[in-house]
């Protein structure tokens, strides 16, 4: 039986908007304590998914093992990635905040919590 025909005609949307939820998504770095393999942050996938063979010395990495100062030193990774994941890592600007986990929000919203409004746009 399908699972997105199970449960209340409400759930049954939930499941099939889930997409254009997750499209609306951004991830947010606070204190770069997410594994840069196991947790989407990049992509809205974990690298792992894409990347298939990491290397040993790299399975453990944070992503703010990642920086060195204000530079991200992805020549540092013993794994290669992809051209297009490498990218964007390279755009990000630091800026550690011990006091914030790492964490997903909607991009519609200024403050990135959900509200009617950024749920509309």
């Amino acid at each position: 039986m399908d699972k997105a025909t199970n449960g209340s005609p409400t759930w049954q949307a939930i499941l099939k908007s889930l997409h254009l939820l997750k499209d609306g998504l951004t991830f947010k770095i606070g204190d770069g304590d997410t594994n840069i393999w196991f947790r989407p942050w990049i992509l809205k996938q974990p690298l792992c998914e894409v990347v298939q063979d990491i290397a040993p010395n790299d399975i453990c990495l944070k992503i703010r093992d990642m920086w060195d100062g204000e530079v991200c030193n992805v020549a540092s990774l013993h794994t290669l990635l992809p051209h297009y994941i490498i990218t964007p890592i390279q755009h990000i600007v630091s800026c550690f905040v011990d006091s914030l986990e790492d964490t997903w929000v909607l991009s519609a919203s200024l403050n990135g919590q959900y509200t009617t409004k950024s749920g509309y746009t």
